[in-house]
């Protein structure tokens, strides 16, 4: 492939770790358009605007995604104007004001936001054949726990369709006390059980799942309370986080979706994040430790628990799985 010739779709792109990754992809040779996929018009013309002026280059298209929205993933799907070279599905955060609310989908605000848009965006997208190389999709070290910041590891009794369609619809909750940090760790190991399930399906793509880890400067305590969005803003991410490791700077987040696209050598269907217990260092696939991500059964089940609330229109046929 000459210079210049490589494309890559990130969403979530207007700030945070979007906006660097596309950063850090524009200052290599070889890609040569980067879409930036942002729900605010305005702010993601202001951070193509930023890119051009930091980068020097003019490859960066903002284009119009609100994934909460199946209809606005549809469009973009169709308005692409050829073969994506890679994907990076970024997007997501706490689930909003209301994150245990339901989405029109019958999803949680909070898996709508981190999970079924993404699922028809990159599933319509394979099912035409516009990506022709690797899909990441922006996971967490909260997918297993995160014991150092409270953050329980989800855990499941049987791991089954029903399990995990109760969890997608917030049912799991209705003889517990909700947490939102519990609910987003949910979130974010059903979608890494999707994209491996994925993978198997395309074993000609690389597709996996990468945790940017523990990462200063983002926006993801935009949707919290003022206390506490004060607090992680003012207190822990510039004091506590650098001083305990609980978080590294912007860049190295966003380096390890980057290495992430551009590393062959990373495993299509794992999950990669911090060692086990950590939230920053080195990456390491996460099956070492938590089986259940490499088993194909619930893998599967995922899927279809997913599945289960992806409108018939927007279906392509691409989740029945194979073990």
């Amino acid at each position: 492939m000459s210079t210049y010739e490589k494309t890559i779709l990130i969403t979530g792109a207007n700030s945070g770790i979007g906006k660097d990754v596309a950063r850090q992809l524009a200052e290599r040779p070889d890609y040569g358009r980067i879409y930036l996929a942002s729900r605010d018009m305005t702010k993601g013309h202001a951070a193509l605007e930023e890119l051009r002026g930091l980068t020097g280059r003019d490859i960066f298209t903002v284009v119009p995604l609100d994934l909460r929205d199946l209809e606005s993933v549809q469009r973009l799907t169709d308005q692409l104007p050829g073969p994506l070279n890679g994907v990076v599905l970024n997007a997501g955060g706490f689930g909003g004001p209301t994150p245990a609310a339901l989405a029109p989908t019958g999803v949680t605000e909070m898996f709508a936001q981190n999970v079924l848009g993404h699922v028809v965006l990159l599933e319509t997208l394979l099912s035409r054949g516009a990506v022709t190389d690797v899909a990441v999709l922006t996971g967490s070290e909260a997918a297993l726990g995160s014991p150092r910041i409270g953050i329980a590891k989800p855990t499941f009794g049987d791991h089954s369709v029903d399990e995990f369609t109760s969890v997608i619809d917030g049912s799991w909750f209705s003889d517990r006390k909700y947490k939102v940090s519990l609910a987003y760790g949910q979130a974010k190991y059903l979608g890494a059980l999707w994209m491996a399930s994925l993978a198997r399906q395309h074993p000609g793509l690389r597709l996996l799942t990468m945790s940017p880890g523990g990462t200063a400067n983002t926006e993801g305590a935009r949707d919290m309370g003022f206390l506490a969005k004060t607090f992680m803003n003012k207190v822990f991410y510039p004091v506590l986080a650098p001083t305990f490791g609980f978080a590294h700077p912007l860049p190295v987040g966003a380096a390890r979706l980057v290495k992430a696209v551009s590393d062959p050598t990373l495993t299509s269907g794992a999950f990669y994040a911090s060692a086990e217990g950590k939230l920053v260092g080195k990456i390491v696939d996460q099956g070492e430790f938590e089986p259940s991500l490499r088993d194909p059964l619930i893998q599967d089940h995922a899927s279809e628990a997913i599945h289960t609330f992806v409108p018939q229109k927007y279906r392509v046929g691409t989740h029945e799985g194979s073990a």
